[in-house]
Order: C-alpha cells, then sequence, then structure tokens
C-alpha cells in the first residue's frame, strides 16, 4: 500500500527551540508549516520557490493582514518534510540546506 499524500508543510521536530510573534504581511492566508521570509517591509510572507533567507516557520493559521502570528525562528530548529517527487527525487546532498 502506497503512503498516503497529506501534506503538512514542516513540521518542527520536538522540542521547539524558539519561537516569536510576528507581523503578517498581506491577507494571503498562512498554514501550519508554511516556510516564512520576512521582505523588507519587516513583515513575515509565504515563501517561494526560490527564497532563499528564510526566517522561520508558521506555528498557526491566519488569513488577516497585519496580525501577528506565531513563527518557530530558531536557525537550529530541525523539521520533517515530505518531498513530493515532481521535478525528481531529493537527493542526499540536498539535506540540511537552508
Amino acid at each position: 500500500m502506497a503512503n498516503p499524500n497529506n501534506p503538512r508543510g514542516f513540521e518542527p521536530i520536538q522540542p521547539l527551540k524558539s519561537m516569536h510573534r510576528y507581523p503578517k504581511s498581506t491577507a494571503a492566508i498562512l498554514y501550519p508549516g508554511d516556510a516564512l521570509i520576512l521582505p523588507t517591509a519587516g513583515k513575515v510572507a509565504v515563501a517561494t520557490a526560490g527564497s532563499i533567507e528564510l526566517i522561520g516557520v508558521a506555528m498557526q493559521y491566519a488569513t488577516a493582514a497585519d496580525t501577528m502570528i506565531l513563527v518557530a525562528d530558531d536557525p537550529d530548529q530541525q523539521y520533517y518534510i515530505r518531498d513530493d517527487g515532481v521535478g525528481g527525487t531529493l537527493a542526499r546532498t540536498d539535506v540540511g540546506k537552508n
């Protein structure tokens, strides 16, 4: 039987090292497990393909702009992540990046 496809984004490996509240930049929905960036406006936004300076991972759901969102932001925090297999497979050399 194949593994179920239940995407959940980044799941922190316990214990959480550090979490802080950050203002959210847009009305775009943030989901728990979304990788986040901190654009020049100083408010978190969802990271897109090619984002290289991640601030952390969203720990809660948020819809409205200019609300505060809890972010796991320790650079040494480790996460579980699932590869979707699109565009090839996850190479061993990719582990530990970003």
